[in-house]
């Protein structure tokens, strides 16, 4: 099996909207708060936004055999990696950020 297969690419790229999604919700939270924008946490929280769902994706469950059936076939080690390195990266930003 190849290690970036197509139901790869689409398993590590399926949290990639909402993580986005959810960096730009803090920015508006940061909006309406009158808090200074803050890229850097933006990006973390992003990061650590998509480690969370590509980890829920990358576990096996019955309703996502059901519902995401083009994931099947997808290298679920290599989004598991994905997601560490993802969460780790930041934390290490929120961590220099407020340290």
């Amino acid at each position: 099996m190849k290690f970036l297969n197509l139901p790869t690419l689409r398993l590590l790229n399926s949290s990639t909207l909402v993580a986005f999604s959810g960096a730009l919700r803090l920015h508006i939270a940061f909006l309406f708060a009158s808090i200074e924008p803050n890229i850097p946490v933006y990006l973390g929280m992003g990061l650590v936004i998509y480690s969370t769902y590509t980890l829920d994706r990358a576990l096996d469950s019955e309703e996502d055999a059901i519902n995401r059936s083009e994931l099947t076939g997808a290298n679920r080690h290599a989004a598991i990696i994905a997601s560490i390195i993802a969460f780790f990266a930041g934390a290490l930003i929120f961590f220099l950020n407020y340290s």
